[in-house]
């Protein structure tokens, strides 16, 4: 294990009602993103995503004022 090598993932506001959340991936992982308004009841937004390249991405449509963002690696 890399103690330099962390896991981060970046959110941006891509436009009105929208998201758009990337983190860095490694080839074949799987991943999965989450949502919640109040860190207590998760929604799943997309399961078992694959990236094709180094980064992983996802768009989210969202009109609450504050949104949590998770991205789970499925192993």
């Amino acid at each position: 294990n890399d103690p330099d090598s962390f896991f981060a993932v970046a959110i941006e506001k891509a436009g009105v009602g929208e998201l758009q959340v990337n983190w860095p991936s490694v080839q074949g992982q799987s991943y999965s993103v989450y949502e919640s308004t109040n860190l207590n009841t998760w929604i799943s937004m997309n399961t078992n995503m694959i990236p094709e390249s180094s980064e992983g991405n996802i768009w989210i449509q969202t009109e609450d004022e504050k949104k949590f963002i998770k991205v789970q690696s499925t192993l």
